[in-house]
C-alpha cells in the first residue's frame, strides 16, 4: 500500500515522468504561516520590518500618507533577533562537526569514511557541503521552530554497500 499512482510505476515506465501537483496545505502550515513570516522578518531586520510598513507599524488617527512616511522613517527596530540566531549558530557551530561510519557490526570503518567525504562536499542540488546543509537547517529550525527536508534517495552504490557490509 503506498501512493497509488507510484504503485502503478513499472520498470518500463521509469524512464517516463510524473506529474504529482500538490495542492493542499495542511491546517497547521496554514495557522503557523502567519507567526513564520514575523520570525523570518524580525531575523531580516529593521528593513524588512518597515517594507512591511501597517502590518508592523500601524498607522495612526489622522495620519496623512507623508506624515506616516516620515513616522515610518523615524521608527526604529532593535536587531535582536537576528544577533540571538546568529549568536546560537556559533555555539552550535563552534567546533568542527565529525563524522563517524559504522559498519553494520558496529565497527568503526576509515575506509568508508574516506570514500564518502566526497559526497560530503556536495550534498545539495546546488553543490553545497554538508557542513553548509547543516548549517541552514539548524537556522531554520531557530528561526522557525520547524525545518522539512526532502531526501531524494539514488539507488545505492555497489561500493558503498559492500562497504557497510
Amino acid at each position: 500500500m503506498g501512493i497509488p499512482i507510484l504503485d502503478e510505476i513499472t520498470e518500463d515506465s521509469r524512464e517516463s515522468s510524473i506529474s504529482l501537483v500538490l495542492s493542499g496545505k495542511h491546517e497547521l502550515y496554514t495557522k503557523n504561516l502567519d507567526v513564520w513570516q514575523k520570525c523570518r522578518h524580525a531575523v531580516a531586520g529593521e528593513d524588512t520590518i518597515k517594507d512591511e510598513t501597517t502590518t508592523y507599524l500601524p498607522r495612526l488617527n489622522g495620519q496623512d500618507d507623508s506624515e506616516y512616511e516620515n513616522y515610518l522613517e523615524r521608527a526604529q527596530f532593535f536587531g535582536a533577533t537576528n544577533r540571538t540566531v546568529e549568536s546560537y549558530l556559533g555555539m552550535v557551530f563552534r567546533k568542527e562537526a565529525q563524522y563517524s561510519f559504522k559498519r553494520k557490526d558496529g565497527k568503526d570503518d576509515p575506509d568508508l569514511v574516506e570514500y564518502l567525504k566526497g559526497f560530503l562536499d556536495n550534498v545539495t542540488i546546488d553543490g553545497k557541503s554538508f557542513d553548509h546543509f547543516l548549517h541552514n537547517v539548524v537556522e531554520e529550525a531557530m528561526i522557525t521552530n520547524r525545518v522539512g527536508i526532502l531526501v531524494d534517495m539514488p539507488e545505492v552504490d555497489q561500493t558503498i554497500q559492500s562497504m557497510a557490509d
